[in-house]
């Protein structure tokens, strides 16, 4: 997936594009060098959190179907 997003303070504004579909970010933070954010697909929502860590972000997502894991983002090259 690719993951684009601004942040404005701390507000945090942006998509993920996953399989040719764009999803708007909502309810986006960014302070304490933490990032939350939430992920409405449609039919399924999804909670993650990061933090920074030597130039990536590293974190925990969750949905409303008890799915978990873990997600790591960069910065395209």
């Amino acid at each position: 997936f690719i993951q684009s997003h601004n942040i404005y303070g701390q507000a945090v504004t942006g998509t993920i594009t996953a399989m040719g579909n764009v999803i708007e970010l909502s309810n986006g933070t960014y302070k304490n060098n933490k990032l939350e954010m939430t992920i409405d697909t449609g039919d399924n929502k999804i909670s993650a959190t990061a933090v920074l860590e030597d130039g990536k972000l590293k974190g925990q997502w969750k949905d409303e179907r008890g799915g978990e894991g873990t997600w790591t983002a960069e910065k395209e090259s």
